[in-house]
């Protein structure tokens, strides 16, 4: 464990991480200087996983996925799909649309 330059970077990549598939290849080409330094501690941590220290290529875990929301991307996925529905008929509901709060609202949860 090293000390992180940038803070602000672990949470970018978790965030990043939380929209990934378990297990789905991602390249470190993309990560900054604190990014890559921290695979060593996620990976020690079970957020992700590499086929050799020191790999361009990182596979997020699950654990690394949900970490951030506690929910599944398909879970995820489905509560903005449902926060974003304009038909209100379609889910039996009656009034106006979603609106921004509900919105911040799902990604709260």
């Amino acid at each position: 464990t090293q000390q992180v330059e940038r803070p602000e970077s672990v949470l970018q990549m978790l965030f990043k991480m939380c929209f990934c598939k378990p297990g789905s290849p991602c390249s470190a080409a993309s990560l900054d200087r604190t990014q890559r330094t921290l695979l060593d501690d996620f990976e020690l941590f079970g957020l992700v996983s590499r086929d050799s220290s020191g790999s361009d290529i990182f596979y997020p875990t699950s654990l690394g996925v949900n970490i951030v929301f506690g929910q599944s991307r398909e879970e995820k996925m489905a509560a903005a799909a449902r926060a974003i529905d304009m038909d209100p008929t379609a889910s039996g509901a009656t009034g106006p649309p979603p609106v921004l709060g509900d919105l911040v609202r799902v990604f709260r949860l």
